[in-house]
């Protein structure tokens, strides 16, 4: 990420004591509108400096890229111990750990995308808290506590296969009393175009043609 300095060099102490000692530099990054001023204080010989930024903490969903790491636990350990019985120093010890990790760790890139309304924010911090407790207990299988919470959250399944028949449910309840209004949610669920052409295929009938 590229950043820049902004509002030029700042005088942050009073003139009667160290005329032109610059201290303090505002950096913020390229897309942040940011204004910087300094203002006299009585209690110090620094000037206090204020800083006004304009950030936007509403961006819009589109889409992402999500880093997926699933580590094979039990294959790692079964590696470990075949490697570390013919290890006899700090080193090699250090080294087949890393290898085990490396061979058994593998990683995906997920786009996940927005553009749905039943899958949304919620949604998918429900998801990454189940999976986040998932595997928390398959690297800790005797954890009774981890256990629990998982089966809590096992009910996260559920409410994510039904988000999509719930939201076409409310959306043709919502337009049952208008029919134009129904045909276009109907349209725009099943994927259809508002605008389409009928082909009337031709009729051949002995040498003639209708």
């Amino acid at each position: 990420m590229n950043y820049k300095q902004q509002n030029k060099n700042k005088i942050t102490r009073n003139q009667e004591h160290r005329k032109g000692s610059i201290i303090d530099h505002v950096i913020m990054p390229k897309y942040v509108d940011c204004s910087v001023k300094a203002e006299n204080v009585t209690i110090s010989d620094h000037n206090i400096m204020i800083v006004e930024a304009e950030l936007n903490n509403h961006q819009p969903m589109n889409k992402t890229d999500k880093l997926i790491t699933k580590t094979d636990y039990t294959k790692m350990n079964k590696l470990q111990i075949q490697n570390i019985k013919p290890v006899d120093n700090l080193s090699q010890l250090a080294s087949v750990l890393k290898t085990s990790k490396k061979i058994c760790t593998s990683q995906k890139r997920l786009v996940m995308k927005y553009d749905n309304e039943w899958y949304n924010r919620k949604t998918q911090n429900i998801m990454i808290r189940r999976d986040k407790v998932y595997r928390k207990m398959r690297k800790h299988p005797r954890n009774e506590e981890y256990k629990a919470n998982f089966d809590k959250l096992k009910q996260t399944n559920k409410y994510v296969k039904e988000a999509k028949p719930r939201y076409i449910n409310h959306k043709l309840i919502s337009a049952e009393n208008d029919m134009r209004k129904l045909w276009g949610t109907i349209n725009n669920i099943v994927g259809k175009k508002k605008t389409s052409e009928t082909k009337i295929e031709q009729l051949k009938v002995g040498s003639v043609t209708y």
